[in-house]
């Protein structure tokens, strides 16, 4: 059975990025706005700051401590609860970046905060149900009662090449980055209650999901899956719509859609074969749910993406 969590933020395209690293002294304080579907992290090499996000609440980090704020939403990065804080915008344009460091310095005090700041991105034209029950926040930290021992030693070896400053090591964080998003969001005591992942923890419902995504061209019907996992029709419909937050075919159509960018993308194959291996009954229905899901024909979304 595979993986149905990596599967999906692979379909997503996650992929993290570094922003720059920092250096605050004194009693410094940075405002970093709302910016869409960004999942922003920050990791703390060095000191200690605390983070703030609107509605969400305020986090003390320390060495080794690592935030994750999904949904782009707006922070403040801080020396202590009652620091002042200045528009990102501002300090990058006042300061600069020495060698893609943000420097800041307030007051007379000699605290010093060193930070990796950097963020994922996914596919915006994608709204799979995994994101709407993202979490605001995931937070990964060595001392957390119920972080596992894996990403512990995530975090450890996170730690470990952002003080070796090896050649490739740009490479090698974003991959960790990825990692211990995906092992936070699945672990975090924040996303506990997440629907989605409750889905996954039921038996029944994680088998029908599996068969949805190993499966997708097939015939499905509501009845024949519910017929794979033993549940009755209407029982099966039910449960899931509530888990998943939408109809069994309805998330079958979604996951075909998904694949089928994958080969409108990288594959010279005709859209009448593309509507096939998708489990379409043909071009035309194909052609008219893409565009309804993501508001693109399937032709037009080819030639975006220069496929030659």
């Amino acid at each position: 059975m595979k993986d149905i969590v990596s599967e999906i933020f692979s379909e997503l395209r996650l992929n993290s990025h570094l922003y720059f690293t920092t250096e605050f002294k004194g009693d410094f304080g940075v405002d970093i706005p709302n910016e869409k579907r960004l999942v922003r992290f920050h990791y703390v090499k060095a000191g200690s700051c605390y983070i703030t996000v609107p509605n969400e609440g305020e986090f003390h980090l320390s060495k080794g401590d690592l935030i994750i704020i999904p949904n782009g939403l707006a922070q403040s990065i801080k020396a202590k609860p009652t620091s002042l804080c200045k528009p990102l915008m501002d300090v990058i344009q006042k300061n600069g970046l020495d060698e893609n460091c943000l420097k800041l310095s307030v007051g007379t005090e000699h605290n010093t905060t060193e930070l990796l700041c950097g963020y994922c991105q996914y596919d915006e034209d994608i709204d799979h149900p995994i994101l709407s029950n993202l979490s605001s926040v995931l937070f990964a930290t060595k001392t957390q009662a119920c972080i596992s021992e894996e990403t512990k030693a995530a975090l450890t070896f996170l730690g470990t090449e952002i003080s070796s400053g090896k050649a490739g090591i740009a490479g090698i964080l974003s991959r960790l980055l990825e990692i211990i998003f995906i092992q936070s969001f699945r672990e975090s005591e924040y996303t506990k209650n997440s629907p989605f992942l409750n889905a996954l923890r039921d038996n029944k419902i994680k088998k029908s999901l599996s068969l949805i995504h190993e499966n997708y061209q097939q015939n499905w019907t509501i009845s024949s899956i519910a017929s794979e996992v033993g549940m009755s029709r209407a029982r099966f419909a039910d449960k899931f719509s509530k888990l998943v937050g939408i109809t069994p075919i309805a998330y079958l159509n979604k996951w075909r859609l998904m694949k089928s960018r994958g080969l409108l993308e990288n594959t010279p194959i005709s859209l009448e074969l593309i509507s096939d291996r998708c489990g379409f009954s043909n071009a035309s229905t194909f052609s008219r749910r893409f565009k309804g899901e993501f508001d693109i024909t399937p032709s037009a979304y080819r030639k975006s993406k220069r496929f030659i």
